[in-house]
């Protein structure tokens, strides 16, 4: 009896050991076996801050002799921030709505036009405040390259600008600072370079419908019409007088074709919870 446990002892120990050796090299390990069910997630609200450039079309023309007095394209520095929403609906599609408002630090565009059939000539102004846009947006990815995000934007857009016309011979001038209503359409491209922050950039066409600046009173021949006289007539018959030609008449102004082009680039922190880190398994 005595030997047989002897016996059992033998056998049972060098399997023990074989057990805990290999308990020992166990290591867990990131899993890199595809497919795994894991990746980026664009869903959430976020807030950030951008910088760019603009470049603003328009014009202002009178209507008494339909001339151009006034056009703009020059480009200006833009900044400011912007707040939304991302709904990541599946791996390949996010949907989300974005607020944005830029200031515009643009000069006045002053002009100063001659009219030669009028003989007259014009100072004029125009500049934009800010502009606001308010979109919705799509966006394509893939678990591929799930970090990044092309989109293309559409919405409402508001742009407030200031426009003036002096005569320089009278002196006279009308203004108006208005908030223009339009569209926008745009595209652009975002990066999760962090778990919860993303760079960007964007280019943004925005449209506006036309708008009066004011009416004024000119001269059209500045003062210097010769006034008509009656012609000479045999007495008794008494001829009608033939009035002056108008010495003044009423002008309005107005600005048509505004557009607005922008090229922003942009910083967002994303709220929420970062997304957990791809899953763990264990290799012998």
């Amino acid at each position: 009896m005595r030997g047989l446990w002897l016996g059992c002892v033998v056998v049972v120990i060098p399997i023990v050991q074989s057990v805990s050796a290999n308990a020992a090299d166990l290591t867990l390990l990131p899993s890199t076996a595809p497919p795994v069910s894991y990746y980026f997630s664009w869903t959430g609200f976020y807030i950030g801050g951008n910088i760019g450039g603009a470049w603003a079309g328009g014009n202002i023309t009178d209507s008494l002799t339909g001339t151009t007095l006034s056009t703009t394209g020059d480009g200006s520095f833009i900044g400011g921030g912007q707040l939304g929403y991302n709904y990541q609906i599946n791996p390949y599609i996010v949907l989300g709505v974005e607020w944005l408002m830029d200031g515009v630090a643009s000069n006045n565009n002053s002009n100063i036009v001659s009219i030669p059939t009028i003989n007259d000539s014009f100072q004029t102004s125009l500049k934009s405040d800010w502009f606001t846009t308010l979109t919705g947006r799509i966006g394509f990815t893939s678990p591929e390259w799930e970090r990044a995000l092309f989109y293309i934007k559409g919405g409402a857009a508001w742009l407030q600008n200031q426009a003036t016309v002096t005569d320089l011979s009278t002196g006279l001038s009308v203004g108006a600072t208005k908030i223009d209503t339009g569209w926008v359409a745009g595209a652009g491209l975002e990066y999760a370079f962090a778990p919860n922050w993303t760079i960007w950039v964007e280019y943004d066409y925005m449209g506006f419908g036309n708008s009066t600046v004011g009416t004024m009173t000119v001269d059209p021949c500045n003062s210097g019409c010769k006034k008509q006289k009656p012609p000479t007539v045999v007495p008794p018959v008494t001829p009608p007088l033939v009035p002056p030609p108008p010495t003044f008449v009423s002008e309005t102004f107005n600005v048509g074709n505004l557009n607005t082009q922008v090229v922003m680039l942009g910083i967002n922190y994303k709220f929420g919870a970062p997304p957990p880190p791809p899953p763990l398994y264990t290799k012998y």
